[in-house]
């Protein structure tokens, strides 16, 4: 199993006093805990790629702050800009196969 979990945080004064940039950023990538082994019974080999887990992350967060305060403007401007990207693929769970009981079994006196 591979896991990265990093952060990083940049503060650029451009102008002092006026103008600053300020840019974050963060990246996890877990590659996951369940792997996909299932072979289809009607056909006899998995379909799923060597590299396939089930519960695998792969997310990417930046964001972007300029701050604007003139010297003697009275004023102050921020300007923000996000960036998301999830590559979760979700949980390790892995249904097979499924069989209705109960209520349809009732009524039709099958079981």
């Amino acid at each position: 199993m591979f896991c990265t979990d990093f952060r990083i945080i940049a503060y650029l004064p451009i102008v002092t006093d006026q103008l600053a940039l300020r840019v974050a950023a963060k990246r996890r990538k877990v590659d996951g805990f369940t792997r996909v082994i299932y072979r289809d019974p009607v056909f006899g080999k998995s379909f799923a790629k060597s590299e396939d887990w089930a519960d695998d992350v792969d997310d990417w967060y930046a964001r972007g702050s300029l701050r604007f305060e003139p010297a003697g403007g009275g004023f102050s401007n921020i300007v923000t800009a996000d960036y998301f990207r999830a590559g979760t693929v979700g949980t390790g769970q892995v249904l097979v196969a499924a069989r209705p009981v109960g209520v349809l079994d009732q009524k039709t006196g099958s079981t």
